[in-house]
């Protein structure tokens, strides 16, 4: 890339001076890079005493993640001085049956009961970015290896966030459709070309023999790639020297501060976060240092691993007709890459043809991940980052976490708003505050919409009567189509019940909703949204809505005592109206595993609510046996079954 070469130092400052752009948005977060953003504390643990959150891999032996330690098998400190860890939590991967996530278009699923989700019951989410190197990648090189990283997103769960971004100008997303990004790996392709006037065959060593006037290293150069050229030949020589420097430390340089950017914007993130970077190779010299200690604070202030992958390149093009064209020699190009990784706590990589041995190494470093809750003292709050130590007391394990650390000074309580839109921006879960999420299709305004009831509930979240502050978001192919804001009353050491509603076309959605509570603790939840009616022909259903009956009203939930009472309903819709009294319903309540019915009712009480709409209500009591079950409605036209519906729901002591 020739042209480069001489508008590089244009490039490069203009990229480090133009104004930033950040386009946050709930079901994909997005970052363009075009310059360094604002420096901000890492968020810290919400408790009595600040925790500062560490992230660390412990590998046993053969290179496998060891899952079932406990936190006072670590032993971390902090610049020399002991940190007591507080609670040690692992983020492991699942089996590969069950981690690709549902395609974003799927239909809503008949035979699958809408279940309550929480943002507590599954394993925590993490955050991996893939960082591809293009102007340090060769053109044509790297295909395999590219497509041996995407395989990694097998390995993810659907509570985790992904994202890909090409260094070192290009638009980060993060998000949880694992196939758009798997996508966005395998089609990346590197831009880097030599320009054609450089036929000598010198290595970047070689070239800083001119630079440093090694009068002994430039005569064996030029004496092997002069010997038979012409009399310019020498003067061609040095200035391709000059000109392979300038270009790999403006390129190395570009790299890095993209590198940043994506750093800075991940401190805002919550949970384990890592960076897989895939490069032709950073150069790397004392001049330089400074640049790759900025990317070891930011590392550390973000709390971000990045793991360095060396990708081995073809060194010939083929439009070349033979002549060489590597800038690098192999261990030049390794240098950078593991400066890089050292001084972030990550791993360095040398990835040869599909480089599948590499890519479980990086599996093991990346899926399965501790984050620790380490105590902090006042006096370790300062701008510089500390060194950190972990270990574990466990022998023969192999502890990899990041090398400094920033322990930022407690922060004023942000306002409930400001905590609201960092809390929707999380790309992830935050279960500090938990919440339970379900939904509910009704028939909407008019034929071409559907209401959509959202009901979270969680808490107690508040130990006396309080306000309880909440927002919510659908999004609809990374657009949001729909959004609210309310606060709500939480009574004391009771669970709260929000209900809000949406109205929507048909179809398939994705929710946000976060919370905040009166002590400052947060949580998000997001979930799959299938909006629609069921069943199609002359009469359609609606979700079935369970829940109890209070002194306000029906109230929707999906957890229920024992021995409380249960009140469920369904509509049934028509354009005539006499279709609606041929109908009828047949509820059925199971409990899962065994689908052994628990209780069937034909068709409980019905009311004709309005012209072609009809309501069909069950009241149950709650069964004594806790577990998970499944309330059942099918509907019958003149004695012949013609829709199915169902629910799930949780029975506690």
């Amino acid at each position: 890339m020739w042209g480069r070469v001489t508008r590089c130092v244009a490039l490069v400052v203009s990229r480090l001076s133009a104004p930033s752009l950040c386009l946050a948005t709930i079901g994909a977060c997005t970052v363009l890079l075009t310059a360094q953003q604002p420096p901000a504390g890492p968020p810290l643990f919400r408790s009595g005493i600040e925790l500062l959150p560490v992230d660390v891999s412990v590998l046993d032996g053969a290179g496998r993640a060891v899952p079932d330690l406990q936190a006072d098998d670590f032993v971390v400190t902090l610049d020399g001085r002991p940190r007591t860890v507080r609670f040690a939590r692992f983020y492991g991967s699942v089996p590969e049956a069950t981690a690709r996530p549902a395609a974003p278009d799927a239909v809503v699923d008949e035979d699958a009961p809408p279940q309550h989700v929480s943002n507590t019951a599954g394993p925590p989410g993490r955050v991996v970015i893939f960082a591809v190197d293009r102007d340090l990648l060769r053109a044509g090189s790297g295909k395999f290896v590219l497509h041996t990283a995407a395989a990694l997103l097998d390995r993810l769960t659907p509570a985790d966030a992904v994202g890909f971004v090409g260094l070192p100008v290009g638009a980060m997303t993060l998000e949880r459709n694992h196939d758009r990004v798997r996508r966005a790996i395998e089609s990346a392709v590197g831009t880097r070309r030599d320009p054609p006037h450089w036929r000598y065959r010198i290595e970047l060593g070689e070239a800083l023999a001119f630079e440093r006037r090694d009068t002994t290293a430039i005569r064996d150069v030029l004496e092997r790639e002069c010997l038979l050229d012409t009399p310019d030949c020498p003067l061609r020589v040095s200035d391709q020297a000059r000109e392979m420097l300038f270009t790999i430390r403006a390129d190395t340089q570009s790299t890095l501060a993209a590198l940043r950017q994506v750093l800075g914007y991940l401190r805002d993130i919550d949970g384990p976060k890592q960076v897989v970077l895939l490069s032709g190779g950073l150069w790397f010299e004392q001049e330089m240092l400074t640049e790759f200690n900025l990317i070891k604070s930011e590392a550390a202030a973000a709390r971000v691993l990045v793991h360095a992958i060396l990708v081995d390149q073809v060194l010939f093009d083929v439009e070349d007709r033979g002549r060489a064209s590597s800038a690098f020699a192999r261990s030049e190009r390794q240098d950078g890459l593991r400066q890089l990784a050292a001084s972030t706590g990550g791993a360095f990589y040398h990835a040869v043809g599909r480089a599948e041995g590499v890519f479980e190494q990086v599996a093991a470093e990346t899926m399965s991940v501790y984050q620790l809750g380490v105590e902090t003292r006042p006096d370790d709050a300062r701008a510089t980052p500390h060194a950190l130590r972990v270990r574990v007391s466990r022998p023969g394990l192999t502890v990899r976490s990041r090398s400094h650390v920033l322990a930022a000074a407690p922060s004023q309580a942000a306002t409930p708003d400001a905590r609201l839109r960092a809390l929707l921006q999380q790309p992830i879960d935050v279960p500090e505050l938990p919440i339970a999420l379900a939904s509910y299709s009704t028939r909407g305004g008019t034929l071409a919409t559907s209401k959509v009831i959202l009901a979270a509930e969680g808490g107690p979240w508040a130990s006396r009567p309080a306000s309880i502050e909440w927002a919510w978001a659908i999004f609809r192919d990374d657009r949001r189509v729909a959004d609210g804001r309310s606060r709500s009353a939480a009574t004391g050491n009771e669970p709260t019940i929000i209900v809000t509603a949406a109205e929507l076309p048909p179809g398939r959605y994705r929710v946000r909703f976060a919370a905040v509570a009166p002590d400052g603790r947060g949580g998000t939840i997001e979930a799959a949204l299938p909006v629609g009616l069921h069943g199609s022909g002359e009469i359609q259903l609606s979700d079935v809505i369970v829940g109890r009956m209070t002194d306000a009203g029906f109230e929707p939930r999906s957890s229920f005592k024992t021995g409380g009472d249960l009140h469920a309903l369904i509509e049934l819709y028509a354009s005539e109206a006499r279709a609606l009294e041929r109908a009828t319903v047949r509820w059925k309540l199971y409990r899962r595993p065994d689908a052994q019915p628990v209780s069937v009712v034909e068709s409980g009480s019905q009311t004709s609510a309005s012209p072609g709409r009809r309501v069909s209500e069950l009241h149950l009591v709650v069964p004594d046996r806790i577990g998970d079950y499944v309330l059942s409605v099918v509907a019958s036209l003149d004695g012949r079954p013609f829709g199915q519906v169902s629910r799930s729901l949780q029975v506690t002591p």
